[in-house]
């Protein structure tokens, strides 16, 4: 295994991208995804350390990619990097899930609106029924 240090228009030649810790880079982390590298973050205390959190439990990809600890992290980087089976798996998962540019994803500008619209909707007729 090497370790890389690219910039954001060279994921695609990465097997795996690794998330700041302390603050991480969602806009690195959604490029990656992206571009079909599977992304290893940490789930930090604050927003700043959330953001790539946020990302993976909207494309489900959690289970797999997010840390609950900085021991894990590192379990996680390691796995992806040994495991050629397993780096294919997360690869392939990562394929099915819904990005922006694939209808009915959480990242879908149409579905996010109609996402939208149907939560105000449900908490409009809930204040009407007195809830």
């Amino acid at each position: 295994a090497r370790l890389l240090f690219l910039d954001h228009a060279s994921y695609a030649l990465a097997d795996c991208a690794l998330q700041p810790l302390a603050d991480n880079d969602v806009h690195g982390a959604l490029d990656a995804l992206w571009a079909g590298t599977p992304t290893i973050a940490l789930a930090g205390r604050d927003l700043r350390a959330r953001r790539a959190a946020s990302l993976l439990c909207a494309l489900r990809l959690d289970d797999d990619l997010l840390a609950p600890s900085p021991e894990a992290y590192v379990d996680l980087a390691v796995a992806a990097a040994a495991d050629p089976a397993r780096h294919a798996a997360l690869v392939a998962k990562l394929a099915a899930a819904s990005l922006p540019d694939r209808p009915g994803g959480p990242f879908h500008p149409e579905s996010l609106l109609a996402h939208l619209e149907a939560g105000l909707h449900e908490a409009f007729n809930r204040r009407l029924a007195g809830a």
